[in-house]
């Protein structure tokens, strides 16, 4: 069966694919539900929170128990109860958990009293262009729905089954994860996955989607996971906002990569933007990417701190890549494996107060490159200042219409190339002198 949380309608009772719905509050009502102390809780096809608008659902699931959705009947296209229509999609079913249809919904999953963490866990039925679940749904007209999931003590486990995840898809979505709580979402594997997505997540995806993916835990013992174990994260995509706190002790892990502002680097979204803050976290992925779009400016900032590992492999160019967008590297640092590039096109990238990036190693050098030299538009920048602030390229840097500033950091790299197209490029080195007087910036070459 179904399990429908919150709502309410003046016909209940109607059956749907052999399905008998249970019966609910009136229309605009509350429901909750707890699974605790070891029980377990199966649903056959799917579950949603918060069905209509003004209506609230609130499920908890904690102290070792266990919520198991979709374990073999695949969701219908379209959901009726009654006399209303709760779901109507273009997708081949509807999501198998989704908190926050039209109205409110909230999932606490956590470890009670007991420290035994609880776990959903939804089935491996997968269908194309479907999403698994959403956090906050809402629809064309209806901005106001909210999802928020909360995964709080160790042992706390949400999982989609390998299949996507939308946090914000019309209405606002949250995702908090603390004190080692952990997340697991996928695509199906593949580059479009057996779900026909190349993104494991999503947040902000249309054009009024709001979603936000915040990660922290509270000690070594603690660290609170987000891992998306196949595809891409795509942080902002059509809607108006997307953002990703990575806190201390907070970790995320990407098989694919991460882009924001649009769903590949030659598929920009909609929307304004996304933004990824690492703040003492650790986020590691193949590439990390702002999207270039002229509606939108996305950035990335990395402080306190933050560790950013992205694993190129001397297959994947630009493996960091800021179009449309800015970087902030500030007492943190960026590492790529040998091989990829970075681009900075449009864009701005600040080094600074014992910020390092280090761009690969070994046989098959990384290089960096600061503007594009058939193109036009805004300044290509990177600032290199502050304290110990570090560039290391084992590769070349190449400042073709852009501009590089090194004031008081240290630039290494195997060699440096000025060259100007449409915009005109220019390396300014503050403090620098001739005559053995002590310089308050560097660049090896």
């Amino acid at each position: 069966g179904a399990m429908l949380i919150g709502g309410g309608y003046t016909s209940v009772g109607s059956t749907l694919s052999g399905t008998i719905y249970p019966t609910t509050v009136p229309n605009g009502g509350t429901g909750q539900l707890w699974v605790d102390q070891g029980a377990t809780l199966t649903e056959a096809s799917y579950a949603m929170l918060g069905l209509t608008v003004n209506s609230s659902g609130t499920a908890t699931v904690s102290n070792g128990a266990q919520w198991v959705i979709n374990t073999g009947i695949a969701p219908p296209g379209s959901i009726v109860v009654g006399n209303t229509v709760l779901y109507s999609g273009t997708a081949s079913t509807a999501p198998e958990l989704t908190v926050g249809l039209a109205g409110a919904g909230v999932l606490n999953i956590n470890s009670g009293t007991t420290g035994n963490g609880g776990t959903v866990q939804i089935g491996n039925i997968e269908a194309p262009n479907t999403f698994k679940m959403v956090i906050g749904m809402g629809g064309p007209g209806n901005s106001s729905a909210n999802g928020i999931v909360m995964l709080n003590g160790p042992g706390s486990l949400l999982n989609t089954g390998g299949g996507p995840l939308a946090i914000g898809q019309w209405g606002m979505g949250q995702l908090n994860l603390f004190n080692g709580g952990t997340a697991i979402v996928g695509n199906g594997g593949g580059t479009s996955g057996t779900t026909g997505m190349s993104y494991g997540a999503i947040l902000g995806n249309q054009s009024t989607g709001r979603g936000t993916l915040s990660v922290s835990g509270a000690g070594p013992s603690q660290v609170s996971l987000f891992s998306v174990q196949s595809g891409d994260l795509v942080i902002g995509n059509g809607g108006s906002r997307g953002v990703a706190f990575i806190n201390s002790y907070g970790s995320v892990s990407v098989a694919g990569n991460i882009f924001l502002g649009g769903i590949g680097i030659n598929n920009p979204g909609t929307g304004t933007g996304g933004t990824l803050n690492v703040a003492g976290g650790t986020v590691s992925a193949a590439r990390l990417a702002t999207v270039r779009s002229a509606t939108q400016f996305s950035m990335i900032n990395i402080s306190s701190s933050g560790t950013v590992s992205l694993a190129a492999a001397g297959t994947l160019s630009a493996a960091l890549k800021l179009e449309s967008g800015s970087g902030t590297i500030n007492a943190s640092l960026v590492t790529l494996d040998a091989g990829g590039t970075v681009d900075v096109n449009n864009a701005t990238l600040n080094i600074s107060n014992n910020g390092s990036l280090l761009l690969g190693s070994g046989t098959i050098a990384t290089r960096m490159y600061i503007g594009n030299a058939a193109t036009s538009g805004a300044a290509s920048v990177v600032n290199v200042s502050g304290a110990n602030a570090t560039l290391n390229a084992s590769g070349s840097i190449s400042v073709q219409g852009g501009t590089l500033n090194v004031n008081g950091g240290t630039v290494t790299a195997a060699g440096l190339s000025v060259t100007s197209g449409i915009q005109t490029s220019s390396l300014a080195i503050s403090g620098v002198t001739v005559n053995n007087v002590t310089t308050s910036a560097s660049v090896n070459l």
